[in-house]
């Protein structure tokens, strides 16, 4: 598939995931107010997110958390770029820790 990055892709929305799929609203709306108190505005972006972080669960990379996310959304995942950005915008804010195994560097 060619890539146009002028081109942005429609921000996916809460209400894309399937039936039965995504996390625990309660555990959800949790890190909600962990990203608001932290001062980071939600986005659907960052709520489609948080589905996956929680999912993906402990320990998951960012294409771990993709390929959760493409499931969830029936292959309309977010990019991998948009992805990593928000992923390192949640980790400089406090909402999440950055867990660097030995094997990656």
């Amino acid at each position: 598939m060619p890539a146009f990055p002028e081109h942005r892709r429609s921000p996916p929305d809460i209400r894309q995931i399937l039936p039965g799929m995504g996390a625990s609203h309660t555990r959800v709306r949790q890190l909600e107010e962990r990203c608001r108190e932290s001062g980071l505005k939600m986005t659907d972006l960052r709520r489609v997110l948080l589905h996956g972080i929680l999912e993906a669960g402990q320990g998951a990379t960012a294409d771990e958390i993709w390929k959760i996310l493409d499931r969830m959304l029936g292959g309309h995942a977010p990019s991998h770029g948009s992805i990593q950005r928000n992923l390192n915008l949640l980790v400089q804010h406090g909402v999440l820790r950055r867990d660097v195994g030995p094997n990656r560097v």
